[in-house]
Parts: structure tokens; C-alpha cells; sequence
């Protein structure tokens, strides 16, 4: 048995002893690139769904709402809570 270290790239094999220093470095980084990708997909798909539950939680423990005269409406205006900014 042959100790040949191969790598499948494009449909083609590559011999990674004849590969330059550049050549396996830019190798290392798009195989830590591919990493960090699945690992953030991996967190987004986490975070939304924690997103999703704390709002449904949320939802479910809101008191009903109240009810706002004109008046009052006016007078509290710029006290709004913004949704999604902060």
C-alpha cells in the first residue's frame, strides 16, 4: 500500500507532497472556512429557533392589553417601545 497523500478537488486528484506552502495554506484556510460556515449555520438555526420560543413565551404571558383614550394616546406618543430596534 502506497503512504500517497491525495486530495479530491474538482472532480481531479492532487498529490499534496507536490503542492507549493501557499498551495496547502490556502488549503487549511478554505477548510477551516468551510468549518466556521457549518458552525454558524449550525448557530443561526439554534438562534432563531430560541428567538422563536422566548417569543411565543413572551406572547403567551402578555396581560391583556389595555385600552387608550385619544388623550392619552397623544400624551404617550413618544414613549413608544420600538419593535425589533431597540
Amino acid at each position: 500500500m502506497s503512504n500517497i497523500k491525495t486530495i479530491n478537488y474538482q472532480d481531479k486528484v492532487y498529490r499534496v507532497e507536490e503542492m507549493s506552502s501557499d498551495c496547502l495554506e490556502y488549503l487549511s484556510h478554505m477548510q477551516n472556512l468551510e468549518t466556521k460556515l457549518r458552525e454558524a449555520e449550525f448557530n443561526t438555526k439554534q438562534l432563531r429557533t430560541a428567538l422563536a420560543a422566548f417569543t411565543s413565551m413572551f406572547n403567551n404571558t402578555l396581560p391583556d392589553p389595555v385600552e387608550i383614550t385619544p388623550e392619552q394616546e397623544e400624551d404617550n406618543a413618544n414613549q413608544e417601545v420600538q419593535d425589533n430596534n431597540g
